[in-house]
């Protein structure tokens, strides 16, 4: 007998979907599909779900990753003064 995800478990697949989507799409294609306050807000409520339930943090969740490559049509530029942190 399967048992059924929970509706945390739920959530928690749902938020990262999106979030992994959204990144890609204002990352690697340049076309952002949400605005940055609705990001910002769906983030912080896996943040909390994965507080909440630390067991259903995942490698791939969206708060254990750095980031997206970025789009191809941008391209490295040589600055003639390094930048510095």
């Amino acid at each position: 007998m399967d048992i059924a995800p929970s509706p945390s478990q739920t959530r928690l697949q749902e938020l990262r979907l999106l979030l992994q989507r959204a990144s890609y799409a204002y990352y690697g294609l340049d076309r952002p599909i949400m605005e940055d306050a609705v990001y910002d807000q769906l983030y912080q409520e896996l943040q909390g779900l994965e507080a909440q339930y630390p067991q259903g943090i995942t490698a791939d969740s969206p708060t254990q990753r750095i980031g997206e490559r970025p789009a191809t049509q941008f391209r490295s530029v040589r600055h003639r003064l390094p930048l510095r942190h």
